[in-house]
C-alpha cells in the first residue's frame, strides 16, 4: 500500500492532503493507498487572516476551524506531534536504503521549507 504523510495541518498540509486524495481516490478507495495528515493540534488557523485582523475587518474566532472539516474524507487525521520519520527511499535502479530524519513539526507539507529536518 502507498503512504503519504502530510506534516502539518496548516494552509499548505490541508491544500497538498486534499489535492492527492482527490487525484488518487481511486487508489484510497481500492485499499491501495492512503493519505494521512499528522497535525499538533487538530485545529486549522488560517494565517494569511492575520492581516484583517489587525486592520479591524476579520473576527480572530473565524479564523480557528477544527482541520477534520477542511479535510476530504478520504484523508486520515492524527492528532499528535511528530519526534521522528523513518524514510524509506526508492532509487531508480528499483533498490531501497532506508534514512532515518528527526523532524519538529511547524505547519509544514510534504515537507515544505518551513520543515526543520536534521540527521539524527
Amino acid at each position: 500500500m502507498k503512504s503519504i504523510l502530510v506534516l502539518g495541518g496548516g494552509v499548505g498540509g490541508t491544500l497538498v492532503a486534499n489535492l492527492i486524495s482527490r487525484k488518487i481516490k481511486k487508489q484510497i478507495d481500492a485499499g491501495e493507498a492512503r493519505v494521512t495528515v499528522v497535525d499538533e493540534t487538530g485545529e486549522h488557523v488560517y494565517q494569511p487572516g492575520f492581516m484583517y485582523i489587525a486592520m479591524g475587518n476579520q473576527d480572530p474566532k473565524s479564523l480557528r476551524k477544527p482541520e477534520r472539516r477542511l479535510l476530504d474524507d478520504r484523508v486520515e487525521l492524527v492528532i499528535g506531534e511528530v519526534t521522528a520519520i523513518d524514510e524509506v527511499i526508492s532509487l531508480q535502479d528499483n533498490c531501497a536504503r532506508k534514512k532515518s530524519v528527526s523532524s519538529r513539526p511547524c505547519g509544514a507539507a510534504c515537507p515544505s521549507p518551513n520543515t526543520r529536518v536534521g540527521p539524527t
